[in-house]
């Protein structure tokens, strides 16, 4: 036996085995629903109990003041969660713990359909419980059900996509491939991510199969019925100028300041996964690529790494891969089953770490003391991950008490689209604009409007100065240790109607790049 054959013989013997005995068309297992209602129910309470606990997050409120504007599309994401920011607001006004309920109900559902996936390559109930475990214990569970968030949605909708994907490979039934194109449709209309990953899938089974799929004709009838309802969001986009690009841009140079780019992408995966997590995924891409009777879902293999390049070269945001970790922990599960027993022991080791951490997570956060002042994006975010966003009522109670200042009916225009947010649904303030983001379409001032009132973070640039070369500061929300943008850094201007109107300065204006003044 040569060294390299040697050294390959020890590393097979010390990764866990392949699901031997395994075969695409045995019967499933039965389902442990015992077991996995009990930790979705746990799950469910838990989240449930710490939902209040976050102040309004500026995303949530934009949803909402676009619920109230409805449209095909928008510069970010589909119709699809300003849908549900509007009916949960229409259910309980004002009820953090009621709005973010579809975010919690996703994160519930992704346990579930874990250990459905687990079932699904034949994991009997020590399996599915695995996966359950590891999908409960992973951080990422935490801030996909933190706030109402397009991710919290997405990720749900794509792992239903897969596991659709991988039943079909095993039964054939082709109205699975419906429910695939029908997923792909809804997914879509939440955020316009899910091509991306239909292009890795496509890969991953040009390159690995099973090929039959692009025979199927179920494939390409529901799919061109589900391309049909993409039609108005294009339009939209091609109507203004397809701002969703432009966001990608915007996205990148963000996550770079925050992140630090692909070299620390796979740091930020761990850190969504948790330690069981971690194992599940690692052991699930071991066992795809080493075990034969797993050949034809390679293609989950080859669409995990395209996926992750992607995010990784375009500076993604990393929990666009989060729709992987249910399938992927699924497989891995039933490998750490068939596993030597040290490895299973040592899995349920890091399930017992993931669910303390994560517990120790969910009691610990929101921390309620800042100790210092968030400088830069990457702080913020940080503050955002720790603390959420505070310093609403201090940022209200200035802007009203600038209001006071100025006539009756004067608009309000805000720096970035987290004020105007803010202000329209926290106050019962009239009239609020921004030229920012989401909220530039929604329009501006109208020209018989002589004054606003600005609502500006940080010093005024020049560019600006020169559109209001008159402005007075009216009022400030300035503590040292407030929320940038919110309760840190703002001032609040008088301003006269720009000389060339509010149209031609809307267009000036007009960015996407969010300011928070630091």
């Amino acid at each position: 036996m040569t060294d390299r054959t040697a050294v390959r013989t020890r590393l097979a013997r010390a990764l866990p085995v392949p699901i031997t005995g395994y075969r695409a068309t045995d019967p499933l297992p039965a389902f442990a629903t015992g077991w996995v209602t009990v930790i979705a129910l746990g799950t469910l309470a838990l989240l449930l109990l710490r939902a209040g606990r976050y102040d309004w997050y500026g995303d949530e409120l934009y949803f909402l003041a676009a619920g109230h504007r409805p449209a095909v599309s928008y510069v970010d994401q589909g119709p699809v969660l300003p849908l549900l920011a509007y009916a949960m607001d229409a259910v309980a006004p004002g009820s953090r713990t009621v709005f973010r309920l579809p975010a919690i109900l996703c994160a519930v559902g992704s346990v579930i359909l874990t250990a459905v996936c687990a079932r699904e390559f034949g994991g009997d109930r020590r399996a599915q419980v695995f996966a359950a475990v590891g999908a409960a214990g992973a951080p990422f569970l935490i801030f996909q059900s933190a706030s109402l968030s397009t991710f919290a949605v997405d990720s749900l909708l794509v792992a239903l996509l897969l596991w659709l994907l991988v039943r079909w490979v095993r039964t054939r039934a082709d109205g699975l491939l419906v429910g695939v194109a029908l997923t792909a449709a809804l997914a879509f209309q939440v955020k316009p991510l899910v091509p991306v990953l239909l292009a890795a899938v496509a890969a991953g089974v040009l390159a690995f199969g099973p090929r039959a799929l692009f025979g199927r004709r179920a494939l390409w009838v529901a799919g061109g019925v589900a391309a049909l309802t993409t039609v108005p969001a294009l339009a939209w986009q091609a109507a203004h100028g397809w701002p969703q690009f432009g966001m990608g841009s915007v996205i990148r140079g963000e996550q770079l300041a925050v992140a630090g780019g692909i070299i620390q992408l796979p740091v930020h995966i761990i850190s969504l996964t948790g330690p069981l997590g971690t194992a599940l995924g690692l052991a699930g891409l071991w066992a795809l690529v080493r075990t034969p009777e797993l050949r034809d879902y390679r293609f989950l293999t080859a669409a995990a790494a395209l996926l992750a390049a992607f995010v990784g070269l375009a500076g993604g945001r990393p929990y666009y891969l989060a729709g992987l970790f249910p399938v992927l922990f699924g497989v891995g599960a039933v490998a750490v089953v068939h596993s030597r027993a040290l490895f299973r022991l040592g899995a349920a080791a890091l399930g017992a770490i993931s669910l303390a951490l994560t517990l120790v997570l969910l009691f610990a956060l929101p921390v309620p003391a800042v100790r210092e002042p968030a400088r830069t994006q990457r702080e913020m975010s940080d503050r955002l991950r720790f603390t959420g966003t505070t310093g609403w009522a201090e940022f209200t109670a200035a802007v009203e008490k600038g209001y006071e200042r100025v006539p009756a009916g004067t608009p309000i225009v805000t720096e970035n689209y987290w004020q105007a947010a803010g202000l329209e649904a926290l106050t019962e303030l009239p009239s609020i604009y921004s030229p920012n983001r989401g909220y530039a379409p929604f329009g501006a001032p109208p020209e018989s409007a002589r004054t606003v009132l600005y609502v500006l973070a940080g010093a005024p640039e020049p560019g600006w100065r020169a559109l209001f070369p008159d402005a007075t500061a009216v009022t400030t929300a300035d503590r040292p240790l407030g929320f940038p943008g919110l309760s840190a850094g703002v001032t609040i201007w008088r301003c006269e109607r720009p000389a060339d109107g509010w149209a031609a300065a809307w267009n000036t204006l007009s960015t996407s790049h969010f300011d928070a003044g630091w």
